[in-house]
């Protein structure tokens, strides 16, 4: 957390986060990240997690169920999961397991590593207060929106592993090739 007082780990084959106390070195918290209500036949495998620029939001790629679930780092509210399928494909198996941020901080990118791409979403941007102390900046959280129609894809070598935002470039690692030789 900005505040470097918590850190969360990924309970990669339940599917869950918790959020553990830096200080005291004890579990906050277990956070669930997928509705109990739906019956899952395997987990959602919670993969890479990313902070938003302001550490409003904890975002959470959920490799096994095709969405990036958004974590509210205050009270471990799940308040929204991303798709991050194709609008008009309903098709699954994107498999989204990287996650990082434009250097502007309002596009989040994701990595699918089963179709081979990285795609960008316009989310909501996280404002400062002007006028205010950092502590009452926190208290007014604001809404979380992905803006649709402003998501772009574009495709990328086989199974994107990682990838970081460095200036104006974006790297991509793959984790599969052909290997080396003639």
């Amino acid at each position: 957390a900005p505040d470097g007082k918590r850190a969360w780990v990924s309970l990669w084959n339940s599917g869950n986060i918790a959020e553990i106390d830096l200080e005291s070195g004890k579990l906050r918290r277990s956070i669930r990240l997928t509705d109990s209500k739906t019956p899952r036949t395997s987990s959602a495998h919670s993969s890479e997690m990313v902070l938003s620029p302001l550490g409003y939001w904890l975002f959470v790629a959920l490799a096994n169920s095709d969405e990036i679930a958004v974590v509210r780092t205050d009270n471990g509210a799940v308040v929204a999961h991303v798709g991050v399928g194709i609008e008009r494909e309903q098709a699954v198996g994107y498999q989204p397991s990287v996650l990082a941020f434009d250097k502007i901080g309002n596009r989040l990118l994701f990595g699918s590593s089963q179709t081979n791409s990285i795609t960008s979403i316009s989310i909501t941007q996280e404002t400062l207060c002007i006028d205010c102390s950092a502590e009452d900046e926190r208290k007014e959280f604001p809404a979380f929106h992905v803006q649709e129609k402003s998501r772009v894809s574009f495709p990328t070598q086989w199974y994107p592993s990682a990838i970081a935002v460095q200036g104006d470039n974006l790297l991509i690692a793959n984790a599969k090739g052909v290997g080396t030789g003639p």
